[in-house]
């Protein structure tokens, strides 16, 4: 079995995203923020502009063996 992962890059506006903690999942970059399933609606309206994929990460689960195929992971990005 092969797990994936995708990190996308967006902005929103600061003061909405400061509602979110961002957590390091791996490497100290890139961040997450982890958003509630019945908060997606709110936090998807609060997107500015286009959503881009930086990277894509593909494994096998409980390994540990997970290769970066494409991108280079950023820090995160807010906007005013």
């Amino acid at each position: 079995m092969m797990a994936a992962a995708t990190l996308l890059g967006f902005e929103s506006g600061r003061e909405f995203a400061r509602r979110y903690t961002p957590h390091t999942v791996g490497a100290a970059v890139p961040k997450e923020l982890w958003v509630p399933a019945e908060e997606l609606p709110e936090f998807n309206r609060n997107i500015v502009g286009e959503i881009e994929v930086i990277a894509e990460f593909h494994g096998n689960p409980g390994t540990g063996a997970a290769g970066q195929l494409q991108g280079e992971p950023g820090g995160p990005r807010d906007r005013d």
